[in-house]
């Protein structure tokens, strides 16, 4: 117990060291690495990019979608004029192994049999198959 107290300790003091020096610098200091632009309005071209890149346009509401161009779907019509559909036959699968069961011969040995074999080789493997 002792020792799963020194470990939250020890972690909840090293929480506190990381936040509390992890502050920015306080900017009234005397920085001198501040931007060139000291006004505290933002000039007519950032609040433009700004605007763009949060997706504004120019009285400043947000509306979906202005930066991808305006798609207009063509109609059926034009979708079936230029289809070129090609046919192929719909198979019930179902059937189709019903069919190839009916043209393979009998197994050689029967379920009991391959379910006693052990699956070794090819031979036996094509067996057990065979038989189920």
């Amino acid at each position: 117990m002792c020792r799963h107290s020194r470990i939250a300790s020890l972690l909840l003091l090293s929480c506190i060291v990381l936040t509390l020096g992890c502050s920015a610098p306080d900017s009234k200091d005397g920085d001198t690495t501040q931007d060139v632009n000291t006004t505290d309005e933002p000039s007519a071209d950032a609040s433009a990019k700004d605007a763009s890149k949060n997706g504004k346009n120019g009285d400043g509401a947000f509306v979906l979608g202005d930066l991808i161009d305006k798609f207009d779907p063509p109609t059926l019509e034009e979708l079936e004029e230029k289809a070129e559909w090609i046919d192929k036959p719909v198979v019930d699968s179902m059937q189709r192994m019903r069919d190839l069961k009916a043209q393979q011969d009998e197994p050689d040995l029967s379920i009991e049999q391959a379910l006693a074999l052990k699956n070794e080789s090819n031979e036996s493997n094509r067996n057990i198959r065979a038989a189920m």
